[in-house]
């Protein structure tokens, strides 16, 4: 049981990063804007899973905005 917690829970921090790297991406410096303003109106909303999520992603874009050389460890699926 311990493992497919552990196996889920770095699952979803696979997606938080692989989301952040989408969208720097597409949208450049631009993404943590995106990502910040996404965070924000769910928390406004009350979506605090949502929130949560973006809170996490918009962390991997800022720092894969200061690493961009790390952007190339993350596989795209």
């Amino acid at each position: 049981m311990v493992t497919r917690i552990f196996d889920r829970a770095a699952q979803e921090e696979l997606v938080v990063w692989r989301s952040a790297k989408r969208i720097i991406k597409r949208r450049g410096v631009g993404a943590l804007d995106i990502a910040r303003g996404a965070r924000d109106t769910l928390a406004f909303e009350g979506d605090e899973n949502g929130a949560r999520t973006w809170r996490k992603t918009a962390q991997a874009v800022e720092w894969l905005l200061r690493h961009p050389e790390s952007m190339d460890l993350i596989d795209q699926r």
